[in-house]
């Protein structure tokens, strides 16, 4: 295990397992006993994290591993390493990108890049004043509040009818039975 055979960004990065600090800290999404985890493992895991214990050919991966019906191709990822010893990996990297989009016709590859946010920022400009929607319920929830204490309000009155007959023949005035009525 030495140069670049101890660089974990040689496995991707996968929630719950690149992330800890353990090896009894996993979350794996698969199954696994972690009890049978050795104090040599932990070492390991302390000392490389995820870096690989063994490297393969391209051909020999793809023939142990291929399922025929690979959906986004047939490799994953490339890697680049600079040449020169003593180069600088971040110039190496921008010389890099500069050779593919000097080289690379992206409208081959069928890809194409739109501005997506302008676009839904566009879609969202004309869109309905929700405002005047939300007044218009809202006075017609008060409408209906109201008529529905006036019919309650009448409701009561009319069972009370007689109630209210007998004050009147007493000789209550109407306006202090009405206002008798208003209070309760």
């Amino acid at each position: 295990m030495d140069r670049a055979a101890t660089d974990p960004g040689f496995t991707p990065s996968y929630p719950g397992v690149t992330d800890t600090n353990n090896l009894a800290d996993w979350d794996p999404p698969f199954p696994i006993d972690l009890s049978a985890i050795r104090d040599k493992d932990e070492a390991y895991w302390d000392r490389h994290r995820a870096a690989p214990k063994a490297f393969i050919r391209l051909t020999d991966g793809r023939q142990l591993w291929s399922t025929g019906s690979e959906r986004f191709g047939r490799s994953t990822s490339i890697r680049f390493v600079p040449t020169r010893s003593g180069r600088d990996l971040a110039a190496a990297a921008d010389a890099m990108t500069r050779a593919l989009r000097e080289r690379l016709d992206v409208s081959t590859l069928g890809l194409s890049f739109d501005a997506v946010r302008d676009r839904a920022l566009a879609a969202g400009a004309g869109a309905t004043d929700f405002g005047v929607l939300f007044v218009a319920f809202s006075f017609f929830l008060i409408a209906s509040a109201v008529i529905l204490v006036v019919l309650l309000f009448r409701l009561g009155a009319e069972q009370r009818s007689a109630e209210i007959g007998l004050l009147l023949a007493c000789g209550f005035p109407p306006t202090r039975v009405t206002r008798w009525l208003i209070v309760e």
